[in-house]
């Protein structure tokens, strides 16, 4: 019996001593919460499990939740190695030790980035069949695969030969699921939702050194949510105007508006939009970037939120807030019609002021009810467990 096979023995039919999670990081929430949730089902699934924690610092090994909240908090996350090729033997030699890679990115495997984000994508999963570990994609999403040059026939075919090696790929959304199938037939695609989304269970795994922000929130306010991608997809001068439309047209209904950050790289854009309103004292800015758990704390004391993150739209259901969401690609449109809520998705660069206000005043007049229909559907969505599919799929390769 080899070191592989042996790892996958336990009382419970699977046993995996080291794992390998890529793809996440601090600096958005969601891709924080998608740590948080991964190395808790792991700890919980897999006895006397070690998780190494892959970031572009380096790897860091991690025995507990505890121990990742350390590093959450730490100023100094550092490669001990430096230099191109001593990472890369790092990374090689933390691939042979492990038994399972789960890559939890939310969205790298696509064109829209480039292709050198692909490329590094590809070379994990490469890395994972060439050291015999077992590898999975957890909820994300996949696509568009409109690559440039010549070298996208060759990402093209990298993408079908090495798909097809994880024990599951899973798609949060059916066009992520249908692209890939497209692209790499022979990849084992399931569709599942958000790992976040559907996991009930993290707040309690972390009670123990979660604190709740002390930030008071008034009565009848509403959440923006902001996202410099917009920025990079629209322009400045086109989405900073859409933020004001949506900050005035709130103000109107006599409701107080909190600037929310949901990524570090987000907070000057919270900054420029209250010098727009620097006399309007009902336009608050959190002047901080709250963790996950403390985001989905807060999120709970507004009437409804206004986002352009992802996953502040996931903390928020998680909640039964409702959400307009300011978002261009096909996962903001299937998160919300999931939850009962496609009437709310705006694509922001190109939608009309009116069409603007006519949602926000929709959802100024019905958050109520709407609270009660992402009730009923987030009962649904977690009754599913990706990580129940994973274990089922490690337990057939014994």
């Amino acid at each position: 019996m080899n070191r592989k096979e042996y790892a996958l023995l336990n009382a419970r039919g699977i046993k995996m001593k080291r794992v390998i999670i890529s793809g996440g990081n601090f600096v958005n929430k969601g891709a924080e919460a998608m740590l948080y949730v991964t190395a808790n089902e792991c700890f919980t699934r897999f006895d006397g499990c070690i998780c190494s924690v892959q970031l572009a610092e380096g790897f860091f090994e991690i025995r507990s939740l505890e121990d990742l909240n350390r590093l959450a908090n730490s100023s100094v996350k550092k490669m001990q190695s430096s230099g191109k090729m001593k990472k890369l033997i790092a990374m090689l030699e933390e691939y042979k030790r492990a038994d399972l890679m789960l890559d939890i990115s939310g969205y790298e495997l696509c064109s829209k980035l480039g292709n050198y984000p692909t490329l590094r994508y590809l070379f994990k999963i490469a890395l994972c069949k060439w050291t015999k570990t077992e590898a999975a994609l957890m909820p994300q999403s996949f696509g568009p695969f409109s690559y440039d040059g010549k070298i996208k026939y060759i990402i093209r075919l990298l993408i079908r030969k090495y798909l097809k090696y994880p024990l599951v790929c899973f798609a949060r959304e059916k066009k992520s699921a249908e692209d890939l199938k497209k692209i790499a037939p022979k990849a084992n695609v399931q569709i599942s939702s958000d790992l976040v989304l559907q996991n009930s269970r993290i707040f309690e795994a972390a009670k123990d050194f979660f604190q709740e922000s002390n930030i008071k929130i008034k009565n009848e306010s509403v959440g923006l949510v902001v996202n410099r991608r917009l920025y990079e997809q629209y322009g400045h001068d086109r989405i900073l105007s859409k933020y004001i439309v949506i900050v005035n047209t709130i103000l109107e209904k006599k409701k107080n508006v909190y600037l929310l950050c949901h990524a570090t790289d987000d907070l000057n854009i919270c900054n420029e939009i209250k010098k727009e309103f620097k006399n309007e004292h009902r336009v608050v800015i959190l002047n901080e970037v709250l963790s996950c758990f403390a985001f989905e704390s807060l999120v709970q004391n507004f009437d409804y939120i206004v986002a352009a993150r992802y996953h502040s739209i996931v903390h928020s259901y998680k909640e039964c807030i409702p959400c307009v969401a300011l978002g261009w690609a096909v996962k903001y449109q299937e998160l919300l019609g999931l939850m009962g809520q496609s009437k709310y998705v705006l694509d922001v660069g190109d939608v009309s002021d009116i069409v603007i206000i006519e949602t926000l005043e929709r959802m100024d007049k019905n958050h109520k009810v709407e609270e009660e229909t992402i009730r009923q559907n987030l009962n649904k969505v977690q009754k599913e467990n990706c990580f129940d599919e994973l274990e089922r799929r490690l337990r057939k390769k014994k």
